[in-house]
């Protein structure tokens, strides 16, 4: 007769088992995820050009980050991974703006470029940009490119709340243009990726009170938060799937967005009184329409950019861009062309 003895569990070997048994889930679990960062790292695209700079277009600012660059000629080049030719342009940036190298002509009205890199022309030449082909197309006109790269709202927001733009503009009278993205947005209220490439130290403003409150730049009013989108885009997986926070806005952030535009109209006004302020949306649609809805309830004169371009909902979608996405002069000519022509047919300003 046999007799097998198991012996008998205790308490203490009880809790060593399960101890062990946590820390081989933990290890598994670190080991996977340790696999997903080097996939996803592995299969992330990789960049068919490098873009240089002479020198930067913008410097140090204590307040936005940063601002446009002392007066000077400045190179951008794109260069192919493929050996197709390299492109070369030149910015020339005078009185903290970009020069528009129009003819002097009669103008005797002002037209006032606010906005992002587009706006600036990021990638094309004096003679290429927005404002440069909307004063062709517009001789009555004397274009300003107050353009920053990577700039939002704030940007011109700030600058209208503390400069007097009458000591930089000659004309009495005219129009001004804010360029929205659907990503604007985003950057109010200091959103993934941006934040994690370039925006961390632009003004953050929020609303309180119906009324907007700056808060320092986003890292000094968000420190926690910070951390966190620091933390995700640390990692391979999260960029490679465009995991990004927020992962929808709110109306409180698109409240903000129109409030910052609103509040910027209203000073402009109050230092220009003949003069008419344009908002361009790319479309009508989400990203930019719960913005646009805001604005023309208040009587902002909006107009969609895709109206000027066949159509084309996405700039990704036109035939022709730069590497890095934005336009080419011939893109921007329609696009001024169709903004002169609005602003005859509506008579902007009287």
């Amino acid at each position: 007769m046999n007799i097998s003895l198991t012996p008998q569990q205790t308490p203490e070997s009880t809790t060593t088992h399960g101890r062990i048994g946590i820390v081989l889930f933990a290890v598994v679990f670190v080991l996977m995820l340790a696999l997903f960062e080097v996939f996803f790292w592995l299969a992330m695209p990789r960049d068919f050009y490098v873009k240089t700079q002479s020198k930067s277009v913008l410097k140090y600012h204590p307040v936005l980050g940063y601002q446009i660059n002392d007066d000077g000629v400045y190179e951008t080049a794109y260069h192919f991974s493929d050996g197709a030719p390299s492109i070369t342009t030149r910015a020339t940036l005078n009185g903290g703006m970009r020069h528009t190298p129009v003819t002097e002509n009669n103008r005797d009205k002002f037209a006032v470029f606010f906005g992002d890199s587009f706006t600036f022309g990021v990638g094309v030449n004096d003679n290429e940009t927005l404002p440069y082909h909307f004063g062709q197309v517009a001789p009555e006109y004397r274009p300003y490119n107050f353009g920053v790269p990577g700039g939002a709202v704030q940007n011109m927001y700030y600058m209208l709340s503390t400069e007097n733009l009458a000591e930089r503009i000659k004309e009495p009278s005219g129009i001004a243009v804010y360029w929205y993205f659907g990503f604007h947005t985003n950057r109010v209220v200091g959103g993934m990726p941006g934040f994690n490439k370039w925006a961390d130290t632009t003004a953050c403003y929020e609303l309180e009170n119906d009324t907007l409150v700056l808060r320092g730049n986003f890292r000094q009013a968000h420190p926690w938060r910070s951390f966190l989108y620091d933390m995700l885009y640390l990692s391979s997986t999260c960029r490679y799937v465009g995991f990004y926070l927020p992962v929808a806005h709110t109306e409180k952030h698109y409240d903000t967005a129109a409030l910052m535009l609103l509040e910027s109209i209203r000073l402009f006004k109050a230092q220009f009184p003949k003069s008419d302020f344009i908002v361009l949306f790319w479309n009508g649609k989400v990203p930019y329409l719960p913005v646009m809805e805001r604005l023309n309830t208040q009587g902002v004169h909006t107009i969609t950019v895709r109206d000027f371009l066949d159509g084309i909902d996405n700039p990704q979608e036109l035939p022709n861009t730069l590497p890095d996405g934005h336009l080419l002069g011939q893109d921007y000519k329609r696009i001024a062309e169709g903004l002169a022509g609005r602003v005859q047919e509506t008579g902007a300003v009287e």
